[in-house]
């Protein structure tokens, strides 16, 4: 994709809003030779009252804020990644909104969405502690890595796509296949042996990557 084809994201909110926030976007990409993981990169885009243009090309996107002591996030999918530009009313407008005196972050894809003030909402904020609380699937060792995302700068130009640690998800769906999809389903040898398979079938996998040279394992 085109990173020019996608509209750059654009900050609307009060002026001592945009002042004191800071928001970082993480792109993911799903992986183009090994598709059961993904690829992603975390970029600035607003920090110390300084807008930066992130290089947004992407499949799924993830906004982090900070913004003294409340933190919140949100995941959504480029939905309109096919049509690689083509849409006149395409934005990518991040509103900063308080209720209550929590801070919350919503995006608007396309002008009619932002008309119908249809979008995609960060939580409100709450601080890192009660972040974690409420995400008992983060471990403690990523616990740093979100708390850099909320709070730390990542200069886009420094910035590149590495490959994401296997996900639990993708992991359970793939102990639940049969031995002969296993075989092609593209999981790196280390992540293999750390998933408890019956000796005979890693085994057996590890042969089938031997023999027949999987175009994936070249990526890694």
């Amino acid at each position: 994709m085109n990173e020019n084809s996608e509209p750059s994201f654009n900050v609307i909110g009060d002026k001592q809003l945009v002042e004191k926030i800071t928001i970082n976007i993480r792109t993911i990409q799903m992986g183009k030779n090994y598709p059961a993981y993904t690829d992603s990169k975390t970029q600035t885009l607003l920090k110390d009252n300084k807008q930066y243009k992130v290089k947004n090309e992407a499949d799924f996107y993830e906004v982090y804020f900070s913004y003294g002591d409340q933190v919140g996030m949100m995941q959504f999918e480029n939905l309109f990644k096919p049509l690689n530009g083509s849409m006149s009313d395409r934005i990518n407008d991040l509103h900063i909104l308080v209720k209550d005196n929590q801070i919350y972050l919503k995006h608007f894809a396309t002008t009619r969405y932002k008309n119908e003030n249809s979008g995609f909402e960060t939580n409100k904020g709450i601080t890192l502690e009660e972040f974690f609380e409420q995400h008992p699937e983060i471990s403690d060792d990523e616990k740093e890595t979100y708390k850099a995302r909320f709070f730390n700068n990542f200069p886009a130009d420094k910035q590149e796509f590495k490959r994401d640690s296997i996900t639990k998800e993708t992991v359970d769906y793939f102990k639940s296949k049969p031995l002969n999809q296993k075989k092609t389903y593209g999981i790196f040898p280390d992540d293999l042996k750390k998933m408890g398979l019956p000796p005979e079938e890693l085994k057996e996998i590890l042969e089938y990557y031997d023999k027949e040279k999987p175009i994936f394992l070249n990526s890694n």
